[in-house]
């Protein structure tokens, strides 16, 4: 079972402590306690998120070189009697950094034993921890130099349980990666590590094994999740030319017969870890020349999604709408996409890209006829605005009604106007809300009865 306790299982044991004028167990203080049981060299708290009312966290104790197994029985014994009573500390045992998780479930316990004797036969680990929540779910997770991750794989491959090989480019990237995890109890998808993943579950081919093991010493690879039975996400370098790689993975994937698996390209943009999105796999290949033209001099510095479908999402909340259209209608391409969504600094349109130069049309024509309306969307079937009005100041319904009517960008349309946290939608004419019973409902239901009075 998982060494974790609840929300409210944590502040009662916290809560009781306190009531009993006892200190709560934190990790730190436990650590006294593991430091003096035989067998154990050395302690470190892990992580550690203790405070007033809740005591949580992560201690580890290095094990002695020359303990044998009945010894390391008889300390694992002391640690699960322990955790009886403080199970709010979660207690890893090891040696150089590999670790096991020790449970309070026996059988769990002796099975993440097995299995970190196993891997601590490897060559090339950095650290890892080794965890069996129950006799069918067991998770071997370590780190190591993209130089030693192949081959660390290869040698745990054959372990009946849940693979994960994290490949980072220096020591510091390791330590920070460890640390990160355990603050956070779980592994947190480093972007900077190419990371192995394969389920306990999972029977990858040799071509998908392949093709994850060549990710990891490619220079121009910042990282990537290669879960090998579901899919990779490949993060390329800031330095990368998407236009130019992606053709070449696109090629790669076809010529080993994965043209059905699902790969993305992705690349950092600002602080955002996806902000150009790429699915190379599956979907049409010819769609993917459709990149080319935001790596054309002048382009602005738009972020872009690329789906299997062929949908093109483009955002650049610095650029006018119109100066996007102009751009992606460089593309040969774009003409064949079955939708391209365009968001900038003005509105937000989305169509083929037949129908989008009307749908601009009309949105900005609505964004010029009230100073109420932001947040403007359309498309040849929807439409959506947001009310605005100075703080502490409710819209003018009636002005705002009569404006959107006006304008006619309505007409054809599901049209939906949103205000704070309520909205009305208005189909055939005819405008209703959906729920007024959240807090400012008075001014959609306004609006309702402006518009549907004018009707």
């Amino acid at each position: 079972m998982r060494i974790r306790l609840t929300l409210a299982a944590t502040l009662a044991v916290a809560l009781v402590a306190s009531l009993a004028g006892c200190t709560p167990n934190k990790p730190g203080l436990a650590t006294d306690w593991l430091a003096g049981q035989q067998g154990v060299t050395d302690v470190q708290v892990m992580a550690d998120h203790s405070d007033a009312f809740v005591s949580t966290g992560i201690i580890r104790g290095e094990l002695s070189p020359d303990l044998d197994e009945a010894g390391l029985a008889r300390l694992v014994d002391s640690v699960q009697s322990y955790l009886v009573d403080h199970g709010e500390v979660g207690v890893r045992l090891g040696r150089n950094g590999l670790d096991f998780t020790v449970a309070e479930d026996d059988a769990a316990v002796a099975r993440s034993i097995d299995l970190w004797n196993e891997a601590s036969q490897v060559d090339g680990i950095a650290n890892g921890v080794v965890t069996t929540y129950d006799q069918a779910d067991s998770i071997v997770h370590v780190r190591a130099l993209r130089e030693d991750a192949v081959g660390v794989y290869r040698a745990l491959a054959p372990a009946d349980a849940t693979l994960e090989v994290e490949a980072l480019r220096t020591s510091g990237d390791i330590a920070y990666d460890l640390e990160q995890d355990d603050f956070f109890g779980s592994d947190i998808e480093n972007r900077l590590s190419v990371a192995i993943h394969r389920d306990a579950a999972c029977t990858p081919t040799r071509t998908q094994v392949a093709l994850a093991e060549g990710f990891v010493g490619r220079d121009d690879i910042d990282g990537a999740q290669l879960r090998l039975c579901d899919g990779f996400d490949v993060y390329f370098a800031l330095a990368a030319s998407l236009a130019r790689v992606v053709p070449d993975l696109r090629a790669e994937l076809e010529g080993a017969g994965l043209d059905q698996f699902p790969v993305w390209a992705r690349q950092a943009f600002d602080a955002y870890p996806d902000g150009r999105s790429v699915a190379v796999t599956p979907g049409d290949p010819g769609a993917l020349a459709v990149i080319d033209v935001f790596e054309t001099v002048g382009a602005p510095p738009a972020y872009f999604e690329l789906t299997p479908e062929r949908v093109l999402t483009v955002t650049e909340y610095g650029t006018p709408v119109a100066d996007l259209l102009t751009l992606v209608s460089g593309s040969p391409v774009a003409a064949s996409l079955p939708i391209v969504s365009l968001e900038g600094t003005d509105v937000a349109i989305s169509g083929t890209l037949a129908e989008l130069p009307t749908t601009l049309a009309q949105a900005v024509a609505l964004a010029g006829t009230s100073g109420q309306y932001g947040g403007i969307e359309l498309s040849p079937t929807t439409g959506s605005v947001t009310l605005e009005s100075p703080v502490a100041t409710d819209p003018d319904v009636a002005t705002a009604a009569a404006d959107l009517r006006a304008s006619g960008a309505w007409q054809g349309r599901v049209f939906t106007v949103i205000y704070l946290s309520t909205q009305l939608s208005i189909t055939d004419g005819v405008a209703t809300v959906g729920d007024p019973n959240y807090t400012d409902g008075h001014v959609v239901q306004g609006f309702v009865d402006a518009w549907n009075a004018a009707g």
